[in-house]
């Protein structure tokens, strides 16, 4: 049955967790980050949901403030009942950290929000495959006093690569809930930001790259494939495989994965809320 996390089941959470990583990479991080943080109006933290047969944990569902559901779970029984958990939560996106998520048209229904669904691929690197060589300055922003400078540049970057419009106090709340391994980068070419990339989460065995987005007037440079190379860098300079997620038809930014040593390994679906631009429009250069 599906019941509310608690604390005595959160090790064996974060054990299930981690045989089902990369996807679920950026999940173990928010858990250990709420456990020793824990705060309601904290953006990273939510609502955790687990479900258990024969006492044991075989499905994950949890809600974040920010407005996104996550779900996994390879249990027929909870695939049947998750619904009801879902249509209690408010969100604009729920994200499957598998191929699986519940019925669309049904999920829809019960909210009362159109949602749109899209296939993506996760991809893992190959660390034999060499990376380009760095030829830009690269600033790690999340560690700056002053970001008001930083946020035209972000909104830009947010809006072009991935549809959103966030609020500038929004913006410098994830900032600074950032914790040391998980920096986010702005790349420079003479001393002004071209390309942004952040990383998600750094879990046991990989490295989650998540907001790769150069703005539509400095594409085709190659700015996108450096910005990914010191992503990777970070990654693998601390043992782990560096990790991705992208939309399959998406196809410029999945042949510039590929290039550069990504290859496919599980698929994710999501569900977003409806709306005019997505930034699926764009390709990454």
């Amino acid at each position: 049955m599906w019941q509310q996390l608690h604390q005595r089941y959160t090790p064996e959470l974060i054990e299930y967790l981690e045989l089902h990583e990369p996807n679920t990479s950026s999940i173990i991080s928010n858990i250990k980050f709420a456990s020793t943080v824990y705060n309601p109006y904290v953006m990273r933290s939510g609502h955790y949901f687990i479900y258990i047969s024969d006492r044991k944990v075989e499905g994950m569902m949890v809600f974040y403030n920010d407005g996104n559901a996550f779900i996994h779970t390879d249990n027929d029984d909870a695939k049947q009942t998750s619904i009801k958990i879902l249509v209690k939560s408010k969100f604009h996106s729920v994200w499957g950290l598998s191929d699986w998520l519940p019925n669309l048209s049904l999920l829809s229904t019960n909210i009362g929000i159109q949602m749109d669904a899209r296939e993506l691929l996760t991809m893992a690197r190959d660390k034999t495959v060499p990376l380009p060589k760095s030829q830009y300055d690269l600033v790690r922003i999340d560690r700056k006093y002053n970001l008001n400078k930083y946020m035209p540049f972000l909104k830009t970057c947010l809006y072009e690569g991935f549809g959103f419009r966030p609020y500038s106090r929004d913006l410098k709340k994830r900032m600074r809930e950032r914790t040391e391994e998980e920096p986010y980068f702005l790349l420079y070419d003479n001393k002004e930001p071209v390309s942004q990339c952040h990383i998600q989460a750094v879990s046991r065995t990989h490295g989650y790259i998540a907001g790769i987005c150069t703005p539509r007037a400095y594409r085709r440079r190659g700015y996108a494939r450096q910005i990914t190379a010191r992503a990777c860098r970070f990654i693998e300079g601390r043992g782990c495989t560096s990790a991705l997620t992208v939309n399959e038809t998406n196809t410029g930014a999945v042949n510039l994965y590929k290039s550069m040593g990504f290859v496919a390994i599980d698929k994710m679906q999501v569900y977003m809320k409806s709306r005019k631009f997505t930034g699926d429009e764009n390709l990454n250069d």
